[in-house]
């Protein structure tokens, strides 16, 4: 792919709630395509010798359940070999959520994919500055102003704020 030998690896993830935790069991798959990480610039490529994941849910929850405004600890145990740096990528994730009468099985997939890989120098007009550059001393807020003695429509509201931004 772009040149480079790719491999091709699916990753299986199960997690596993413990008793008590808010968040649900779920399984996930990836089918992945990678190459060698040495084709991305050495900031970016991943820190060895320990890759680390952050990982962040949010559950919606009924008022006044145990769960409201909780959140579980997650640890994440890996093993084996960095795939590289991912060209194309689909996860299908399958997460038992609570449903009228007990649970019910959602399935969502996404992905994402890498549609053109250069390699070689920058083009330096990346790095001039734009012709209809021009600086500011402070930018105009977006915050609300105090409420108009007229109610504004939202066409009216936003045409005011462009006029007051472009004065």
């Amino acid at each position: 792919m772009f040149g480079h030998v790719a491999r091709h690896i699916i990753t299986r993830e199960r997690r596993i709630a413990t008793p008590g935790a808010c968040s649900r069991s779920s399984e996930s798959e990836t089918d992945g395509w990678y190459i060698d990480e040495s084709v991305m610039p050495e900031w970016r490529r991943n820190k060895k010798p320990g890759n680390g994941i952050v990982v962040a849910t949010l559950m919606a929850t009924n008022a006044g359940s145990s769960c409201d405004g909780k959140q579980d600890h997650i640890d994440v145990h890996r093993a084996g070999v960095d795939p590289g740096f991912p060209l194309k990528t689909s996860t299908t994730m399958k997460i038992e959520v609570p449903d009228l009468g007990g649970t019910r099985l959602v399935t969502s997939t996404w992905g994402s994919e890498v549609m053109d890989l250069r390699e070689g120098a920058l083009e330096a007009n990346l790095f001039e500055v734009p012709t209809d550059f021009r600086r500011v001393e402070a930018l105009k807020s977006w915050d609300v102003a105090p409420p108009p003695r007229r109610q504004l429509s939202g066409w009216e509201w936003i045409k005011e704020k462009l006029s007051q931004l472009f004065q």
